[in-house]
């Protein structure tokens, strides 16, 4: 059966469920979410990396059909354009692939 909660305990489970949203908390979440999109993680799981890899084909998708927009209308800008997304989805694949999860076997 649930008891009805005190003030005080009404406001500390208020401020736990706001811990993730106010501002100190979202920029270490930020930085969590980051570090391994930018740096690669050997500790990322399984999730997080079909997450970056599904994100760095988007974009270099993404840039393959800006550049071949750019070069069938001979447009240089669109082409010099279409290198940023290329890019940014070679780096997340990069990452997504460079340090698979070790994988600890006890004999």
């Amino acid at each position: 059966m649930k008891r009805d909660k005190t003030g005080q305990e009404f406001i500390a489970d208020i401020r736990a469920r706001q811990s993730n949203v106010v501002w100190p908390d979202v920029v270490i979440n930020g930085r969590r979410v980051d570090e391994p999109v930018w740096k690669g993680s050997p500790n990322a799981t399984i999730v997080q990396r079909i997450g970056m890899g599904l994100f760095g084909f988007f974009f270099v998708a993404l840039g393959v059909v800006m550049l071949s927009y750019g070069k069938g209308e001979g447009s240089v800008p669109a082409i010099l354009i279409s290198w940023v997304p290329l890019l940014l989805g070679a780096r997340l694949l990069y990452n997504t692939f460079r340090r698979p999860p070790k994988i600890h076997r006890e004999t």
